[in-house]
């Protein structure tokens, strides 16, 4: 997998949404349960979230919630990571 997804946070984000069915988290939330630092791991879910992979929308106060993205192929890729 490292030669597919070569960064580390990102292939921890993918395998997180695979596994909890891409429920919406925040980048607080996610950086504990990952234990990553929350600034790298924001970069992550916005490149993500750039690529089609994510999609953003609002939580409670200013907080941003990140969740998988309707596009096909985002869902196929979670089926996949299910797999491994």
């Amino acid at each position: 997998m490292e030669v597919l997804i070569p960064s580390r946070i990102r292939r921890k984000v993918l395998l997180d949404f695979a596994r909890t069915g891409g429920e919406k988290v925040s980048t607080g939330t996610l950086a504990t349960r990952l234990k990553e630092d929350a600034g790298n791991l924001s970069r992550e879910l916005r490149s993500l979230e750039a690529a089609g992979f994510l999609r953003t929308g609002a939580g409670p106060g200013r907080q941003k919630l990140y969740y998988v993205g309707p596009r096909k192929d985002a869902q196929k890729l979670l089926d996949f990571l299910k797999g491994l």
